[in-house]
């Protein structure tokens, strides 16, 4: 939904997302390594959460393990799953280191664990404390790109922001097998993928067993013409779906409407829903299509300019006018 990068370095390309390009710049795998060691700048290889459903597959096949770190810190205290992770990143070797890495490398001190970490890309970062003093445990989402506008940067931030509580909060379980999610990274990278790609999902069996907060979810649903079920199935599924629900009774309500139960079940004041909801129908028209992505509108304003001459170049005339237009638009949202 945020897909920006159609140009690189003057000319149009047949890409939207700049993620994968960033992966093969860092991408120093030998040939041999690429069958059995993935990229360091890829898509979640393992579940690190201890409440995963039983049963369900948490690792990649495509996932390198140094069997002697996960034993090191198995036997310090980290359980199995956070082992994996991090045994997993600690294969490799840092793709940069200074001297004063190497001098500054005392237990106490996080920074040669930061060169090592800091190597391996996710688009969902787990990021543990650096230090006594700064930011703690975090998580941080990566893949989103800068948008045209301000105010589109602070809708999707707040949708993550949001998405992410509600998770925490009622309890929701989103997990699929981990390998779809190599399926769902080809997709995105595809042009229009916003509109013509499917995705795997959770379509069913989203909520956590035996949780007091369930039968106030269901009646909330209900109340929109939604039943749950929980039988848990996984479906592939659009952007608009996912975010707008499928529009059936046995279908998946969608993100967007799980918000409106979070906001009901907490409280949120009916006036802070409202500043909220200008924000939220961003979203809802990007997944449907009827607001376009930078990308999308990008290739169209070039397209239309009388200056291009169809052969991929963007010539100094065409961006000029571009970016004083992207400036007009910032300008309007403000006022």
């Amino acid at each position: 939904m945020t897909a920006a990068t159609p140009v690189w370095k003057g000319h149009l390309v047949d890409s939207n997302c700049r993620w994968q390009r960033y992966g093969d710049l860092v991408d120093d795998r030998s040939l041999d390594e690429k069958g059995s060691i993935p990229p360091r700048w890829t898509w979640e290889q393992s579940y690190i959460s201890t409440e995963q459903p039983s049963g369900l597959k948490s690792h990649q096949l495509l996932h390198s393990i140094d069997d002697d770190v996960r034993e090191y810190l198995i036997e310090g205290g980290m359980d199995g799953f956070l082992a994996d992770h991090f045994a997993s990143i600690l294969t490799r070797d840092p793709l940069l280191l200074t001297e004063a890495d190497l001098k500054d490398s005392d237990p106490p001190e996080t920074r040669l664990f930061e060169t090592l970490y800091g190597c391996v890309w996710h688009p969902v970062r787990f990021k543990p404390p650096t230090g006594d003093r700064g930011p703690g445990w975090r998580v941080e989402f990566r893949p989103m790109e800068a948008q045209l506008t301000d105010f589109e940067n602070a809708a999707f931030a707040i949708f993550a922001y949001f998405v992410s509580r509600a998770i925490t909060v009622l309890r929701l379980k989103f997990y699929i097998p981990v390998e779809k999610l190599s399926d769902a990274w080809a997709t995105g990278q595809d042009r229009g993928a916003v509109i013509g790609g499917r995705f795997w999902f959770r379509k069913t069996g989203w909520l956590s067993d035996s949780d007091k907060i369930n039968p106030d979810i269901i009646r909330m649903l209900s109340q929109h013409g939604y039943h749950y079920t929980s039988k848990e199935s996984y479906a592939q599924m659009t952007v608009d779906e996912v975010v707008n629900g499928e529009g059936t009774i046995n279908g998946f309500p969608g993100l967007l409407l799980m918000l409106r139960c979070y906001f009901e079940y907490v409280g949120v004041p009916m006036e802070e829903q409202e500043q909220i909801a200008r924000y939220l129908n961003l979203i809802r028209d990007r997944a449907r299509g009827r607001n376009p992505t930078p990308a999308t509108w990008i290739r169209e304003f070039i397209g239309n300019h009388k200056d291009y001459a169809e052969d991929s170049y963007i010539s100094e005339k065409v961006c000029y006018d571009m970016m004083r237009t992207i400036i007009q638009l910032n300008e309007k949202k403000s006022e």
